[in-house]
């Protein structure tokens, strides 16, 4: 398997509440719609990642996708204006950034309550 390319998934219980939030406010842009319930998302090198309707979707209590950033700083201030909220789990700061030795991290949940995460530093 290892010759081959992979790429995540995540269930959501609205597929166009997933497609306003990934692509009006993550600014991701969705590669292939094969079906109505399904979107792909390239974000960058050769990764990529599916989201896919569930009627019965029940949220993971962990983090489902994480997205390596150069400046978390602007990133979360940018999530913070367009609304999104950034969880305040042990560690963060006020403006919601944990520190964990070279690593700084943040959280926040999309419109199915999935966990996704920024960090900087890995």
């Amino acid at each position: 398997m290892k010759k081959f390319k992979s790429f995540s998934s995540l269930s959501v219980n609205d597929i166009d509440k997933a497609r306003e939030f990934y692509v009006g406010i993550l600014d991701l842009d969705s590669v292939s719609e094969p079906v109505d319930t399904v979107l792909m998302f390239d974000t960058g090198g050769d990764t990529r990642f599916m989201v896919y309707q569930k009627d019965d979707h029940q949220p993971a209590i962990h983090t489902v996708l994480n997205f390596e950033v150069d400046d978390i700083e602007a990133v979360a201030a940018n999530l913070t204006d367009k609304g999104v909220k950034l969880e305040q789990v042990e560690d963060a700061n006020e403006k919601g950034i944990a520190e964990r030795g070279p690593i700084r991290a943040a959280w926040f949940k999309d419109p199915a309550g999935n966990w996704l995460g920024v960090f900087q530093g890995v």
